[in-house]
């Protein structure tokens, strides 16, 4: 079975949005916006009069609540409007023309509309191309639409039952449907399994399972890290595991966190410290140096005090100088210890 699968920026900047926008990986509500709708690009299964399979999303409202989903079918891509011809790609893609406008024009060829559903049956859908409509209302606190999946053509499982069940005028209508749901459900662990080994992998796995991941090699306070470099946290883990406590595994971990390496000396006068320079922004926040400082304790040397210090970067000569360390501000303390 094929299938179309919207769930990056990119799927939704190809169709239409309004009121709608991207925002931490999912389809959101605008925050000054009451409703929003999203129209899909067009999509082409290659295959005039094509009977659609299903569909589905990922919401994050109660049982669907403010959410209704419309599918526009047709076999030939061009259009009628305003007496003029365009393509329905281009009616929808123009920014100009609102939405209430674009789904009179589409009207016609409106094979399905539903209400609070996720999980779709599109046996009624006919046509090569497909647009697709989401609708979103505030109602809950989370307005939000995820992964979204349309799979084609129609399959079911009434091709194994014998011919008897599908020579009646309505052929096989309530069999069909009811065998539909454990087909459904069927299909849904199938590729579950099949896809299981990616979602082990840290360049696939979602956010709960980074965090499964990253517990097997005894990283904590998970929670500073963000989506993105929590993932290449636990990508490089089995190296940072073999360096820890080393000056070295040090500074991957922070480079991992702060975006850039640090610098890691030791205390002249103290065999038991050793000072790291990050960037000034991190004594702005106390949270943020709080937060650093947790960080740095779960890699550094067991028994060794740390100080961290501002690091200014000047160019002089072409050489990189460090305030704290080539230079100090005469009368002021920049270091903070950490035990």
């Amino acid at each position: 079975m094929n299938y179309f699968v919207i769930n990056k920026q990119m799927d939704y900047e190809r169709g239409y949005l309004n009121g709608l926008e991207y925002r931490r990986g999912r389809l959101r509500l605008k925050k000054d916006a009451e409703s929003g709708c999203f129209f899909s690009r067009v999509f082409d299964s290659q295959e005039d009069g094509c009977i659609w399979h299903r569909f589905t999303l990922d919401i994050g409202m109660r049982k669907g609540s403010g959410l209704r989903t419309s599918f526009y079918c047709f076999d030939a891509p061009d259009i009628v409007w305003r007496n003029r011809k365009t393509t329905v790609e281009a009616l929808l893609r123009d920014p100009e023309i609102p939405p209430e406008e674009k789904r009179r024009a589409l009207e016609s060829r409106c094979a399905l509309r539903t209400l609070g559903r996720t999980d779709i049956l599109l046996h009624e859908t006919a046509g090569r191309y497909m647009v697709v409509e989401v609708e979103l209302e505030r109602r809950e606190s989370d307005n939000s639409v995820g992964d979204m999946c349309l799979y084609f053509p129609k399959e079911t499982w009434m091709r194994f039952l014998p011919g008897i069940y599908s020579r009646h005028q309505d052929p096989g209508e309530f069999t069909d449907r009811f065998l539909s749901i454990f087909q459904s459900m069927h299909e849904d662990r199938e590729r579950d399994i099949s896809g299981s080994a990616g979602m082990l992998h840290p360049a696939s796995a979602d956010r709960r399972l980074l965090e499964e991941l990253a517990g097997w090699y005894d990283l904590k306070d998970l929670y500073l890290w963000t989506d993105a470099k929590l993932r290449a946290l636990v990508m490089n883990a089995p190296e940072l595991t073999k360096k820890r406590g080393t000056v070295a595994g040090l500074k991957k971990y922070l480079q991992l966190y702060l975006g850039e390496e640090p610098a890691v000396d030791e205390e002249p006068d103290n065999p038991w410290g050793f000072s790291v320079l990050v960037p000034a922004e991190y004594f702005d926040d106390p949270r943020e140096h709080r937060s650093l400082m947790r960080i740095i304790g779960h890699m550094k040397p067991a028994g060794m005090t740390v100080q961290i210090k501002a690091s200014v970067k000047k160019k002089r000569n072409s050489d990189e100088m460090h305030l704290g360390i080539d230079s100090m501000l005469e009368g002021e303390d920049t270091g903070r210890e950490q035990e």
